[in-house]
């Protein structure tokens, strides 16, 4: 019998401190800051203050659970360890969903944007869009992790860009802009 197939490690600290920025400034500034703000009104900031609370919580959970199992899929590991296969099972399907569900809603509020810039209809957009970075990934991660460092990189223009475009000033209400361009209700 041959060796057990491992997986290389390609990504380092910056990387994927990166790649987390990207994912909570992707669904929750870019695109749910639209949506909580016409839901929540002027509480917005008590809304943000209750998320960033429990992301903080979530980042304490694991890194917990990193440093008690610091191989990849640590809370699969401990849960099989504390109740055995078929939760641990269950709880990998949950971590799944929720990444498809972070996903989506990332695509879904880009393809907003774009199809108010580039009139396009926006479930087509963010199929295509999935697949595009389904295909980067299956590339490799790295080139995925560089995607993301490139749009955080110049998301200042990108957002220039948007200010020029809509003729406002750069300080003016980001809400009533946010609500205006990701208004899909």
């Amino acid at each position: 019998m041959g060796e057990k197939p491992t997986l290389k490690r390609e990504l380092g600290l910056f990387e994927l401190i990166l790649s987390g920025i990207g994912t909570i400034l992707g669904a929750g500034i870019y695109v749910l800051l639209g949506k909580a703000a016409g839901l929540a009104g002027d509480a917005v900031w008590l809304s943000f203050l209750f998320a960033s609370v429990v992301a903080a919580l979530t980042g304490i959970s694991y890194m917990e659970l990193t440093s008690m199992y610091p191989k990849a899929s640590a809370e699969y590991i401990y849960v099989k360890n504390a109740f055995g296969s078929r939760s641990a099972f269950v709880v990998g399907l949950l971590v799944i969903l929720g990444l498809i569900i972070a996903n989506s809603t990332v695509a879904l509020g880009f393809a907003g944007y774009f199809s108010v810039l580039f009139n396009t209809p926006i479930i087509p957009t963010a199929t295509v869009l999935i697949m595009i970075f389904s295909l980067v990934l299956f590339i490799g991660v790295k080139q995925s992790v560089q995607i993301v460092v490139f749009i955080l990189t110049f998301k200042d223009v990108i957002k220039n860009s948007t200010v020029r475009l809509y003729n406002c000033s750069p300080y003016q209400n980001i809400n009533s802009i946010a609500i205006d361009l990701l208004n899909f209700s």
